[in-house]
């Protein structure tokens, strides 16, 4: 069944928008949201929900905007009636053209059924992780081996050589530098946003704490000066050959783990400092939309269980700290009103892969798969002590897709990119 006005309404969203409506239902004055926006609000020309914008619809649909001024009917009676079915667009937020056109299974429910394209996305998309419209021009990474495309060997390969005994040791059991069996998430990302992922966009390098420092040059034969560097140093030097950054890009900011299990900074707060620095001097050159992951679990990690109960437990207190501190610095990054944080809960999809592993078609989300002996990686949540199996990465890559595609995120990354 289509959409009907009860379903396109969204209470939170009205009241949230309208708050003198919002100030008369707390004074019992009138009952709900959706009695003033029936009585009311349609005829004013207020928005009943965030995928539904009135201006947008009568700015692009001019025939529609006659027919209110001649009050004919209001512009979301149309859109309930007729515009839904003739495929127009509610608001900027979703092109249905293209959604239609990227999701073709879509496409076939809509022609053999009353479903809409608006409906579908309403309900079901938003939470799907599919993609309602071109969001970004591209995407900039920086962070560390989470996120590493290839720089670190890259890196390794220029300063010690190719053929280096240490480069060919370290690197042998990872897939083409990368610190897994295959793509990571932000390679997997990239298409599902409808791009071309570019490795030269991508900064994160392998070992990187949120400092400048980086424990991979712990790694190094002896003697060999350090060459690789932390997240800081990553910002800086992009930001002096790029001093004015694109508004229209994604911009992934994801390091901290090192930090920890590196033993240098054990101090929570200057971790996420560090974060906050490195999202405030990209958005001083102009970058607005921001992906800012936590942190699984550190104590649930391979590399964790072979270490002494206590440090488990201390490294799952960091991992709650650290995260609950990131969460109330992300509330306040975006204060200022041209940054917008992607919230990716890492800690919470980990927790579900743990405790639910067949509902992520996997069979051991313990174990280290390079020292199991086995020679099928695609079952396993781990590649090694640390790091996520390509199979894991996807996982992210699809949990960063549903935190985007959510109505609230979409019209705040909307609203940062006017």
């Amino acid at each position: 069944m289509a959409l009907t006005i009860n379903k396109l309404f969204d209470e939170q969203f009205y009241l949230e928008t309208n708050p003198e409506v919002a100030g008369a239902v707390a004074n019992n004055i009138i009952s709900d949201g959706f009695f003033h926006f029936i009585r009311f609000g349609q005829f004013e020309g207020r928005d009943p929900s965030g995928i539904f914008n009135t201006n947008f619809y009568l700015t692009t649909n001019p025939g529609v905007a006659t027919a209110v001024e001649q009050n004919l009917l209001t512009p979301t009676e149309h859109f309930i009636n007729f515009g839904q079915f003739e495929q127009r667009d509610p608001s900027a937020l979703l092109n249905t053209s293209f959604y239609l056109e990227r999701y073709p299974d879509l496409a076939e429910v809509v022609v053999t059924t009353p479903r809409t394209a608006t409906e579908h996305f309403l309900n079901f998309g938003q939470f799907e992780g599919r993609l309602p419209r071109l969001l970004f021009r591209d995407i900039y990474v920086f962070g560390d081996s989470l996120s590493d495309t290839g720089n670190l060997l890259a890196t390794a390969e220029n300063v010690l050589g190719a053929t280096d005994e240490f480069v060919l040791q370290f690197f042998a059991p990872y897939f083409e530098g990368r610190l897994s069996n295959g793509p990571v998430w932000v390679e997997t990302l990239a298409p599902q946003l409808e791009l071309t992922f570019d490795p030269n966009l991508n900064f994160a390098v392998s070992g990187a704490t949120t400092g400048i420092s980086n424990i991979a040059n712990n790694d190094l034969p002896e003697g060999t000066p350090p060459i690789f560097i932390g997240l800081q140093t990553q910002i800086d030097e992009f930001i002096a050959e790029t001093p004015t950054t694109d508004p229209d890009a994604l911009y992934v900011v994801w390091a901290g783990t090192n930090d920890y299990l590196g033993g240098q900074n054990l101090d929570v707060q200057s971790t996420v400092d560090n974060l906050l620095g490195a999202v405030n001097k990209l958005a001083d050159t102009g970058a607005k939309n921001f992906v800012l992951p936590n942190l699984p679990d550190l104590g649930m990690i391979p590399l964790a269980q072979t270490l002494p109960p206590e440090q488990q437990q201390r490294l799952s207190l960091l991992t709650e700290s650290h995260n609950n501190t990131l969460a109330a610095a992300s509330q306040i990054l975006e204060q200022n009103p041209n940054i917008n944080i992607v919230n990716l809960d890492i800690e919470t999809l980990f927790d579900n892969i743990i405790a639910n592993p067949d509902d992520f078609t996997l069979t051991n989300v313990t174990d280290n798969f390079l020292t199991s002996g086995l020679d099928d990686p695609s079952g396993f949540l781990f590649f090694d002590d640390i790091h996520p199996t390509t199979t894991v990465h996807s996982l992210i890559a699809n949990e960063a897709m549903k935190s985007i595609t959510q109505i609230p995120e979409l019209l705040s990354i909307l609203e940062t990119s006017l």
